[in-house]
């Protein structure tokens, strides 16, 4: 047990959409979705830098997410001893806003925030 926390320290919401009995996995986030049914899963640091995991989950009245993954070859391993009942979906890792915003600051303004032609600033023609 203490092999796998090391190797995936990262944890993320996966939230879940659809009826009782045919759900399925839609995305994940770091951060809790307000509303929605929703599976907190460890992951590795590369399913963040990959903007993409994948879920070894068992549909139904029990929606179960097994296992949680950056890469998919070990998630068929395990589906192939689990059986049919499982399946594997890989889901975006959305970045929250407070993310999105701090790698626009890092980067800087995009030329399209300053306008050219600002009342005042354009010279007299």
């Amino acid at each position: 047990m203490a092999e796998w926390a090391a190797e995936a320290p990262e944890r993320l919401y996966v939230l879940f959409e659809g009826s009782r009995g045919d759900r399925r996995p839609v995305s994940a986030r770091a951060r809790a979705p307000r509303s929605g049914i929703k599976v907190r899963v460890a992951v590795e640091k590369q399913a963040l830098a990959a903007a993409q995991v994948f879920l070894l989950h068992r549909r139904g009245h029990g929606d179960m997410v097994i296992k949680a993954s950056a890469r998919r070859e070990p998630l068929v391993e395990l589906q192939s001893k689990l059986g049919a009942a499982y399946e594997i979906t890989a889901i975006p890792v959305l970045r929250s806003a407070v993310a999105q915003a701090a790698a626009h600051d890092r980067r800087g303004p995009t030329p399209q925030a300053y306008p050219l032609s600002v009342s005042g600033l354009r010279p007299p023609g």
